[in-house]
């Protein structure tokens, strides 16, 4: 896929997950995020284990199938994030990532998709912060 229609759709695809956070009250950079770490922001992405969409998700676990739009997989994964925060606290994206009994016995803190969601989480944020020519919040500005 050339590079301006890889930019199209990976705009129309953060649209839908921003319009969907909104919605549910959730943080869209977060989504975001996650959606990247997932699957490079491809909503018909299929992991090795089944794992469905943007936020490669488990059809046998979720309800969310093959060919559903960015709205709809964005508020599935939503959803879940908010059961896994209010289950697991600060451990919240390991119990996403690889199921709350699992992440909840872990020895350690933090996990490599911990590191590389909230790697990305600051990407996104500082090229908000850093273009607000582009319309786009600048959070220095804003606080004053």
């Amino acid at each position: 896929m050339d590079p301006v229609t890889t930019a199209l759709l990976t705009t129309a695809v953060i649209t839908g997950i921003n319009q969907a956070a909104s919605k549910l009250g959730e943080d869209p950079i977060l989504l975001q995020a996650m959606a990247y770490v997932e699957s490079s922001y491809r909503p018909e992405a299929i992991g090795s284990l089944g794992e469905v969409g943007l936020y490669q998700l488990r059809p046998e676990f979720h309800p969310i199938k093959k060919g559903m739009g960015v709205k709809r997989q964005t508020e599935i994964a939503a959803n879940y994030l908010k059961r896994m925060k209010a289950s697991c606290g600060s451990k919240f994206l390991q119990c996403y990532n690889m199921g709350p009994s699992k992440a909840l016995r872990l020895k350690f803190s933090v996990t490599n998709y911990e590191t590389k969601v909230w790697r990305k989480y600051n990407e996104i944020l500082n090229s908000r912060t850093a273009t607000p020519d582009r319309g786009q919040v600048n959070l220095a500005e804003s606080s004053r």
